[in-house]
């Protein structure tokens, strides 16, 4: 079998499926925010479906990434190179690969990352909001 290594280009196009993703994630987390505010309690669960849909995307797409690590062992030392290194260090990553295929990645796997942390502050916010709405509602 012929050592491959990893498919830069496709693992580039996967993490921004992912910004993609997300993106449409937060939008309907944001729509789900406005519908509670104004107590449609049927458009907002019918966005939530919508928005589970999405996070169901989310882990396939997570799936096609992890998968790309695997089809080969120079791959996956490769995918460990790019993909391994915590989030605060990717800035200093970036600045010192000298492979433009990779900075492309290493800079779509930020963006992500910084988007993912996005959506679960808004997830957070909209838990918090919606149960504070309950406990006012019992009271």
């Amino acid at each position: 079998m012929e050592n491959k290594g990893l498919d830069l280009e496709k693992l580039a196009i996967l993490l921004k499926r992912r910004q993609n993703i997300v993106k449409e994630a937060i939008s309907l987390t944001d729509e789900i925010s406005e519908e509670l505010n104004r107590q449609d309690i049927i458009s907002a669960n019918l966005l939530m479906e919508m928005r589970q849909d999405k996070l169901g995307q989310l882990e396939e797409n997570w799936e096609e990434i992890l998968l790309l690590g695997e089809e080969s062992e120079e791959a996956g030392q490769e995918y460990q190179s790019l993909m391994g290194p915590k989030p605060e260090e990717l800035r200093g990553l970036i600045e010192r690969t000298d492979s433009e295929m990779k900075r492309i990645v290493l800079r779509e796997r930020l963006e992500a990352g910084q988007m993912i942390r996005e959506l679960q502050r808004k997830e957070e916010q909209l838990d918090l909001r919606s149960r504070t709405k309950l406990e006012r509602s019992r009271t």
